[in-house]
């Protein structure tokens, strides 16, 4: 069986996410401090007219912060929740994966709820992400308090 993944990287890891998940690929642009909101989002970004929350996924790849650069990508993703931003390197397109050549994450490592699977591609690995997994429930909690603040002050 065969998958189409959007990738993308993100410091040399290349990174998956089911195609349907993916709204659209577009320059970054700068973000807006959101205070109070948990510490994988950076801030936030009006996209036509809404505030989108903009997620830096960088430290779960073991991988420092870094300041937003001109050749940054913004993918805008649909989870079942909520729209969002996530801060990329640089888009790769669409791929098409064969599923018979994924690993599950949880056999590679417990720890990595956030990760479907591992795929060997012809280019390489690629790290299947759960758009659903972003976020934690604790997360999810705090940043829909916080964008509800937000949006009423």
């Amino acid at each position: 069986m065969v998958s189409d993944l959007f990738v993308f990287n993100l410091a040399g890891h290349r990174i998956g996410l089911p195609l349907d998940s993916v709204i659209r690929v577009f320059q970054a642009v700068e973000i807006s401090p959101l205070p109070q909101a948990p510490p994988s989002v950076l801030g936030v970004v009006n996209v036509r007219g809404r505030l989108l929350p903009v997620l830096d996924i960088r430290a779960r790849f073991g991988l420092a912060a870094q300041e937003l650069q001109v050749s940054n990508q913004m993918v805008m993703i649909q989870s079942q929740k909520r729209q969002l931003l996530i801060l990329i390197d640089s888009s790769v397109g669409v791929v098409a994966c064969n599923l018979q050549d994924q690993i599950a994450a949880e056999e590679l490592d417990p720890r990595m709820v956030w990760m479907d699977a591992v795929i060997r591609s012809i280019d390489g690995v690629v790290y299947v992400h759960n758009v659903e997994r972003f976020l934690s429930l604790e997360e999810e909690s705090i940043l829909s308090q916080v964008l509800t603040e937000r949006q009423c002050s």
